[in-house]
């Protein structure tokens, strides 16, 4: 009979499917980004809200640099600048999701 997962086992379990949410996440970003360049007035909002999901989350696993993007990517989104600042925060919001779990050295 095998033994329960540990805690430590759980929330390692936990921050791997994190990860991987959070990449489909930054994939589904990008795509709103084509889709508010074409016009769709709703897709900066699904932007937010992905990216105020991802700001909260991404904290509890320790991963400060895709929270601190992904608060940005909000704020734009809520002060209604541009496209350019847009495309900026959702480019440095991406780049931060593919460095979690990554070994630093």
């Amino acid at each position: 009979m095998n033994a329960p997962p540990s805690r430590s086992e759980r929330i390692a379990a936990a921050r791997d499917g994190f990860i991987k949410r959070a990449g489909a996440d930054g994939e589904q970003v990008q795509l709103l980004l084509e889709e508010a360049r074409n016009g769709d007035n709703q897709a900066a909002q699904r932007i937010r809200e992905l990216a105020h999901r991802l700001a909260g989350t991404a904290g509890s696993f320790g991963f400060m640099e895709v929270t601190s993007a992904a608060a940005a990517t909000v704020t734009v989104v809520e002060t209604g600048t541009n496209e350019q600042e847009l495309a900026m925060a959702v480019d440095r919001l991406c780049a931060e999701i593919m460095l979690m779990g990554r070994d630093p050295s």
